[in-house]
């Protein structure tokens, strides 16, 4: 009966106890480290909000040219779209911000390019005289008079 119960506890018994002596040790080091781990992560996320606090106070500075006391104020201004994007990248401190800020100042050019175009393609279309006599193609290139009267 002793050599039974011998093998019982060599097989059976002391692995369950040596398994869970060293899952709680694990667990007794590595919840120091999570701990550091989440403070840390929550410390970077405080930060980011104050950043971002800062950049709409100086934000609104630029637009109202004085600071406000009350952040519900300050969100109120945000969210109203009383502050447009390029303002927003000019003052705040983002990362990547300087090279959206280019990449938005890049289309904006272009679309102020775009539409002096148009308004120079939309001045030469009405100082051009009209045609006498228009012909249109229909089909396979086969000219057909226009029966719209022409104004001159």
């Amino acid at each position: 009966m002793n050599s039974i119960l011998k093998k019982v506890l060599t097989y059976l018994v002391f692995p369950v106890i040596i398994v869970g002596l060293t899952y709680w040790i694990v667990k007794s080091v590595s919840a120091p480290v999570e701990f550091n781990k989440m403070k840390d992560y929550r410390t970077t996320i405080a930060v980011q909000r104050l950043k971002d606090i800062r950049d709409l106070q100086v934000a609104f500075k630029n637009v109202n040219g004085r600071y406000t006391a009350d952040i519900d104020y300050l969100i109120n201004f945000f969210n109203a779209g009383a502050i447009d994007l390029q303002t927003l990248l000019e003052c705040g401190n983002f990362p990547f911000g300087d090279s959206l800020l280019q990449k938005l100042q890049a289309r904006q050019a272009e679309a102020e390019q775009i539409s002096e175009m148009q308004q120079q393609e939309g001045m030469a279309t009405h100082e051009a005289p009209p045609a006498e006599n228009p012909v249109k193609t229909q089909g396979y290139g086969l000219p057909v008079k226009s029966t719209r009267a022409i104004v001159k």
